[in-house]
């Protein structure tokens, strides 16, 4: 009587535990974001390399929106690309799993001026502001 039950615990311990193994494999391969175009920036700024906010108007609005950026492993091209007349935008788009991931940010912009600074804080290890180099 004891042998059929002690071969059934370990028949069920093993169910158990690659269960718990197919559970935790398949929670590692989680799927990319799709890329993201951010259209109608009006002003952009960098509070550090990997971290920007945009300030976006709102099509046919005086309302102006702001949203943060905190890209990883981020590397960023500054494109210009935009005519004086037209709002800016920026191209995210994520690649790559475990090692290999990177976040590539594409700013099209009207000029270089068009980047301005801005405030950071990492609590006790300091805060600052960032200032663009002209």
């Amino acid at each position: 009587m004891f042998k059929s039950q002690n071969r059934f615990v370990a028949a069920l311990m093993w169910v158990i535990l690659l269960g718990a193994c197919f559970l935790f494999f398949s929670s590692c391969d989680k799927e990319l974001p799709a890329p993201e175009k951010v259209e109608n920036i009006v002003r952009i700024f960098m509070h550090e390399p990997g971290r920007y906010s945009f300030m976006i108007q709102l099509s046919d609005s005086d309302v102006v929106t702001m949203r943060t950026f905190r890209l990883f492993n981020c590397e960023t091209r500054f494109i210009l690309d935009v005519p004086q007349d037209e709002k800016m935008w920026a191209y995210i788009q994520e690649k790559g799993k475990g090692p290999e991931y990177r976040t590539f940010v594409d700013l099209h912009i009207h000029s270089v001026r068009d980047m301005e600074g801005a405030g950071w804080d990492h609590g006790k290890f300091g805060r600052g502001q960032t200032h663009i180099i002209q």
